[in-house]
């Protein structure tokens, strides 16, 4: 998307012939680019330059988050919108930050990570046996991967195609359902 400008030329003339020309100048500027949430730790952060920033849960804007990193403190799926000096916003795809199952006190940190994937998705948090199950939008089983419960996992996607998909996280606690996309 190049930054274009264009000039129109507005020309009438009324009742009496009596005739006037404005000219208008309009300058279209590309839209920034869609910003990649990353998880770091125990925030969020993307870094896509902006002039200014919102955060957003399952969706919903989270009151005063709007710098380019957050720190969450409920499960969910995060997303980030920015908003360029011209006025242009840009959303990411969501990242989501969460505990597997419903093990209490000791569930685990989950991050799933890149999003959008790529060759690769990363799963990290896990401490137990997980059976890692991958959907496609048919709700069509695409992927099947016993995690032997490392602190970091990789799935390998490069035999997918690119779209949304589910990734499931069954284990001896609970199941949890993530949004994945694949570029």
């Amino acid at each position: 998307w190049p930054t274009s400008t264009f000039t129109w030329t507005v020309s009438g003339t009324d009742a009496f012939g009596c005739m006037d020309d404005t000219a208008y100048t309009i300058t279209v500027v590309p839209p920034p680019a869609a910003p990649v949430v990353t998880l770091n730790g125990p925030e969020v952060t993307t870094a896509a330059p902006a002039a200014a920033y919102q955060w957003y849960l399952n969706g919903q804007p989270i009151a005063g988050a709007d710098q380019d990193t957050w720190t969450p403190v409920t499960n969910g799926n995060y997303s980030v919108a920015i908003t360029d000096a011209n006025g242009c916003i840009a959303q990411s795809l969501p990242v989501y930050y969460g505990s597997v199952g419903l093990a209490g006190a000791e569930a685990n940190d989950l991050r799933v990570y890149p999003q959008p994937a790529r060759e690769r998705l990363v799963v990290e948090g896990l401490t137990d046996r997980t059976t890692a199950r991958l959907f496609d939008t048919e709700g069509r089983e695409v992927l099947r991967e016993v995690l032997h419960g490392n602190a970091r996992e990789e799935l390998d996607l490069r035999s997918l195609t690119s779209g949304a998909y589910v990734l499931q996280l069954e284990s001896a606690t609970g199941t949890v359902r993530v949004p994945v996309v694949r570029e």
